[in-house]
């Protein structure tokens, strides 16, 4: 029993023994699971931590991409101004120049119409006292018109006597060229006054009788009678009938036609002569030089110093100064019209060169400003992206 006692308490001591071992580990088990636990928790702490700061680096790497997308986006814009603002200013000097050139071209014109103007100016002076002169000369007591026409004619424009005509002279037109031959084939009747009835003329010669006035000659239209008129012979050097040479109102034919209706105008006194040698069927011949064949044969030329030219002569000059005066007065509003469609374009292109100016520069000055703005905006860039670069960094080491 003793044995058997012992063997128990044998093993009752090894149980305990063992139980005693088996409480120690668990205790070290214990402490060990609670030593664990606690790195657990701070080890969740640690990775709570890691998140958060995760967090806030996807946080900030999501804002500075965007900060960088929007200064890129910023810098499109800019470039994109900067590309418009030079061509405008590319375009505006284009046009300036061709403006520029433009004006160049009109300032050439307006100075050469300016001086064909003032060319145009002094002719129509320098004609128009001219014509003066050869007015007074028409119209003073030395002009060759007798005493009495000139009393006459005096009768006629104060309305004492509306019957006088005029003077055969200043009743007719002669081409260019003719008026010698005429003054010589009318002679002292290129003064002949025609009146409308012989009851004029009676009176004119009444009232230049009483006066003492001096002599006149009258042509009553209804007295006269028009005579038959020559033919214009087909003969060499022949220039026509006086008559059918001249322009004049057709109620003083009578008048005329008894003055010239028979007169033959050659061109030169070698084919007058010649005519006469086969025909008389003229009243008289007379030259372009004023030379005369009479029907009789006698002949009339010469030379003398030159003098002042007749009534026709005269007349012609007139009418021609007259004609040209007009002429030129019709050239010179013509080019004044010009001259001021020039000036106002002048003007015109002008104001737009300076308002294109203007322009240039303030786009220049808006290039500079958006160049700047650029070149800040590059520099934010820069400095963005290396903030990016550094924040991306941290979070790769965090992960």
């Amino acid at each position: 029993l003793e044995s058997n006692v012992a063997a128990v308490r044998t093993e009752l001591d090894s149980h305990m023994a063992a139980a005693a071992k088996d409480k120690e580990s668990s205790l070290k088990l214990a402490m060990k699971m609670a030593e664990l636990k606690t790195n657990i928790n701070i080890a969740n702490q640690q990775i709570s931590q890691l998140e958060l700061q995760l967090a806030k680096g996807e946080t900030n790497v999501a804002n500075a991409q965007a900060n960088i997308d929007g200064i890129k986006e910023k810098l499109t814009k800019l470039e994109k101004d900067i590309g418009t603002i030079e061509a405008e200013i590319e375009l505006n000097k284009k046009q300036l120049n061709s403006e520029n050139s433009r004006l160049v071209v009109l300032e050439k014109d307006c100075k050469n119409t300016e001086e064909e103007l003032n060319g145009i100016a002094e002719q129509i002076k320098l004609k128009t006292s001219r014509k003066a002169i050869v007015e007074a000369l028409m119209h003073n007591d030395k002009s060759g018109i007798y005493r009495g026409v000139q009393a006459a004619l005096a009768l006629k424009e104060t309305g004492r006597l509306p019957g006088i005509c005029g003077i055969v002279g200043e009743l007719i037109r002669v081409p260019n060229g003719y008026e010698v031959a005429l003054e010589t084939a009318l002679g002292g009747s290129i003064q002949s006054i025609i009146t409308r009835d012989a009851d004029t003329a009676k009176a004119a010669i009444s009232i230049l009788k009483q006066n003492k006035a001096g002599k006149a000659t009258f042509l009553p239209l209804d007295l006269m009678k028009a005579p038959p008129t020559a033919d214009k012979p087909n003969f060499k050097g022949c220039l026509g009938v006086a008559l059918d040479l001249i322009e004049f109102d057709a109620k003083y034919y009578t008048a005329l036609s008894n003055l010239l209706g028979r007169v033959l105008v050659f061109d030169n006194i070698d084919n007058a002569v010649a005519y006469t040698r086969i025909s008389r069927n003229f009243s008289r011949i007379v030259t372009l030089d004023g030379e005369t064949v009479s029907a009789s044969g006698s002949m009339t030329g010469g030379g003398e110093e030159k003098k002042a030219g007749g009534i026709l002569s005269r007349k012609r000059e007139l009418e021609d100064i007259i004609s040209l005066i007009t002429s030129l007065e019709s050239k010179q509003r013509s080019i004044k019209m010009q001259y001021s469609k020039l000036a106002t374009e002048r003007q015109r292109l002008l104001e737009s060169i300076k308002a294109r100016e203007t322009t240039i520069i303030q786009r220049e000055n808006s290039l500079s400003f958006f160049k700047s703005q650029y070149e800040l905006t590059s520099s934010d860039l820069s400095a963005k992206q290396n903030d990016f670069n550094n924040i991306t960094a941290d979070r790769a080491g965090l992960s």
